[in-house]
């Protein structure tokens, strides 16, 4: 930003002084090496040299878990599913049981801005749930939960009862909302995470 502050913070934890705190020309740059990198083929000279061995890889800004009952405490908690950083695209699964006997399985999925098992400091991005599945032997109660996040930044979420095969999908988005307008056609202004 423009605020004396950040230079002055940047010089004393990286122990350089910015040339220029101008944040509109860093995009602006890092934009134009972006360009550079993805079309190696448009560059040539020292700046070819330069970028040869640069790559460029996106990350999940976030972690993204699943809210689950924690059978030893009876509390609820945070199954982190894809860590913050994690390259993209990606494809994450975890496993979860469910008593015998239970026929609902429900989660919350969730994002935050740091690694926490604790429910209350997270933000619930969706709810999701299977139903009607049938009663079970302990040793046929997996549940499989897979998260899907593309390089475009759009998440989905599978969960999978393997003894049943019932499923439930969803993509997800920022207003708890479907992609769907009713007419048939996709938004896709929302299926963005924040």
């Amino acid at each position: 930003t423009l605020v004396p502050a950040v230079a002055q913070s940047v010089e004393r934890h990286l122990g350089i002084k910015p040339i220029s705190r101008n944040p509109v020309c860093a995009v602006a740059l890092g934009a134009c090496v972006y360009a550079a990198i993805k079309n190696k083929s448009k560059v040539s000279g020292a700046a070819a040299i330069a970028l040869a061995a640069k790559k460029i890889q996106d990350v999940s800004p976030h972690y993204f878990g699943a809210i689950y009952l924690e059978q030893s405490s009876g509390r609820l908690k945070v199954e982190n599913i894809i860590a913050k950083d994690t390259p993209l695209p990606c494809v994450q699964v975890k496993s979860f049981s469910r008593s015998g006997s239970q026929t609902t399985v429900r989660t919350e999925i969730t994002q935050s801005s740091s690694l926490t098992e604790d429910v209350d400091f997270v933000r619930i991005v969706e709810s999701i749930k299977l139903e009607n599945l049938p009663v079970v032997e302990s040793n046929q109660n997996e549940i499989k939960v897979t998260y899907k996040y593309d390089e475009n930044g759009v998440m989905s979420c599978t969960m999978l009862d393997v003894f049943s095969g019932k499923s439930f999908d969803t993509t997800l988005n920022k207003r708890g909302e479907s992609g769907d307008n009713g007419d048939g056609e996709i938004d896709i202004n929302k299926y963005t995470l924040e």
